[in-house]
């Protein structure tokens, strides 16, 4: 008898369907497009704000968990829970450090701990990692045996993958990824979108 069809390679969701968890979720903005929009909305924030996704279980490993980020501001990223569904890392946006070129303009991507709220970054006389456009594309491969860390690629349509270096450190005992959502730092007025949520299995035979 003829084998049954694979299972797809990616599953998508709209972002405003999906059930958000942390304390960014009570401001989480769901908008007409299918996307969210989280915002920091207090005028002297205290603390960093998340809003966060559990992933589903992984039928087959690897697992990548794709993002497309229609807009930001410095200060705002994309971050992945450990087993206790806390924030573990945050891979976000910054400002480049002042005292660079002048034509050195937009926002860097890297990465940091959940309990810092960066607005900036980056060696201004060697910057290394490219501007980031709008929207782009984040793909994160969360494979708790993968011996280099958390591995990041980005694209800017969404088909065409680069591999972001230097690779993303795991925290000391995270073994497991268990969600991923959204981090606006503890900045006034600091905001980013979510356009496109999906996940992958089989990343050589998804898109």
């Amino acid at each position: 008898p003829p084998l049954p069809p694979p299972p797809p390679a990616t599953t998508e969701w709209r972002p405003a369907d999906e059930a958000w968890e942390g304390d960014g979720a009570k401001v989480l903005e769901k908008l007409p497009t299918g996307g969210v929009r989280l915002v920091q909305q207090e005028a002297n924030p205290k603390a960093s704000l998340t809003a966060i996704w559990k992933l589903p279980p992984a039928r087959m490993a690897p697992q990548d968990v794709i993002v497309r980020i229609d807009d930001f501001s410095p200060g705002t990223g994309v971050c992945l829970t450990g087993p206790d569904g806390k924030p573990a890392i945050v891979c976000g946006f910054v400002a480049p450090t002042p005292g660079g070129p002048a034509d050195r303009q937009g926002s860097l991507f890297m990465a940091w701990t959940p309990d810092k709220s960066p607005l900036t970054g980056g060696d201004p006389k060697n910057l290394g990692v490219g501007f980031v456009p709008r929207p782009i594309w984040l793909r994160f491969r969360v494979v708790n045996y993968c011996e280099e860390g958390l591995v990041v690629s980005w694209s800017g349509d969404g088909r065409t993958w680069a591999r972001w270096r230097p690779l993303v450190t795991w925290p000391p005992g995270i073994t497991e990824i268990s969600g991923g959502g959204l981090f606006a730092g503890a900045h006034a007025g600091r905001s980013i979108t979510l356009g496109e949520l999906a996940v992958a299995e089989l990343p050589g035979f998804a898109r």
